[in-house]
């Protein structure tokens, strides 16, 4: 009969080099550039009178190729998704019963099962994960603003950075990989009711705000209410891209604007071939920038343009996208 001793060593041995391999393909794996885009299509694939669906695709910046990752029928009140490749499923926003708010839902894309995972009133935006946390901004019941808080894909917990503060609205929230820097944007609830906000000056007094992971280490670099901030990225150590708009609903295209850092001057920053900017992403190493908006002959598409080269192309060519495909509504850029 074997000697139960001679199995120890060979199933520490196992699990040494199971362990070892884990370690190996999750921090040592070369990572790659990533777009996550989200976009609607007609469900009869003619109109919305039988629903939409809520497509996600990754981008591989390198290959240039983008894959369809889950293609889900949603009807939320904002559609927000994330593939987390860990985990090999989606979180997305849905509100399944019409009720006007959304919950998360975790979609595995093993089994094709779907599952709500938080229970209140919410609205959701800027999902994206670090680190193995799923970091978001949150409008919760009863709140009046968006909260930043890190959600758990594995006990479904979320922490909010403040969950009593009912007057700081967090919005663009985004990450610089190289940094390791979050960048958010703030504004006050009750400032942005005032007489002189409403009737006046029609522009919300904004707050570009850097904070480390976990949202630690706060530090304000920039105020204004010269012009509407409605997205900030950070480009590069001392430079911070933002969409600017003269004022709250301008009939003015929305464009972009470059602060630096150091010396708090903002300066124009045009994109050419670019007339509109709704969203964007600068590469880590600030090579190129991706832009969801309208070129000069009025054509909404996503962009990419090469600092370098001097050269704009489209992420999607034809035949990418479905028949039934009505809008990119939103993307994000992540490394993975």
């Amino acid at each position: 009969m074997p000697n139960k001793k001679h199995f120890l060593p060979i199933l520490l041995l196992l699990w040494g080099t199971i362990c070892l391999f884990s370690y190996l393909y999750w921090h040592q794996t070369p990572k790659k550039e990533y777009l996550q885009i989200v976009t609607l299509n007609y469900r009869n694939g003619i109109d919305t009178s039988h629903g939409i669906t809520m497509a996600l695709f990754a981008y591989d910046i390198a290959e240039k190729k983008a894959n369809l990752i889950a293609d889900l029928p949603v009807d939320p009140t904002y559609p927000v998704a994330y593939y987390d490749r860990k985990r090999n499923c989606v979180f997305y926003s849905d509100d399944k019963i019409g009720a006007g708010y959304d919950n998360l839902f975790q979609y595995d894309l093993d089994t094709k099962e779907s599952k709500q995972i938080t229970f209140g009133k919410n609205e959701f935006n800027d999902m994206f994960v670090v680190n193995d946390k799923l970091y978001l901004n949150v409008a919760p019941q009863y709140s009046t603003v968006m909260k930043p808080a890190i959600f758990n894909m594995d006990t479904y917990e979320i922490t909010y950075l403040d969950e009593t503060d009912d007057d700081t609205w967090y919005t663009s929230l985004s990450y610089h990989h190289r940094l390791k820097k979050l960048l958010a944007l703030t504004h006050s609830d009750a400032e942005m009711r005032t007489h002189r906000v409403t009737a006046e000056t029609h522009i919300r007094p904004k707050n570009i705000v850097m904070m480390e992971e976990g949202f630690q280490n706060q530090q304000t670099l920039y105020h204004t209410e010269d012009f509407e901030i409605c997205l900030t990225r950070q480009l590069d150590e001392n430079h911070i891209l933002m969409t600017a708009d003269k004022m709250m609903v301008s009939p003015e295209p929305r464009v972009l604007k470059l602060l630096e850092i150091s010396s708090g001057t903002v300066s124009d920053f045009p994109i050419p071939g670019i007339y509109e900017v709704y969203s964007f992403y600068p590469t880590d190493d600030g090579s190129r920038i991706f832009i969801l908006g309208r070129n000069d002959a009025w054509e909404s598409n996503l962009y990419i343009y090469d600092f370098q080269t001097k050269k704009i192309d489209t992420v999607f060519h034809e035949g990418d996208l479905p028949s039934n495909h009505r809008n990119i509504l939103d993307f994000i850029y992540t490394i993975y």
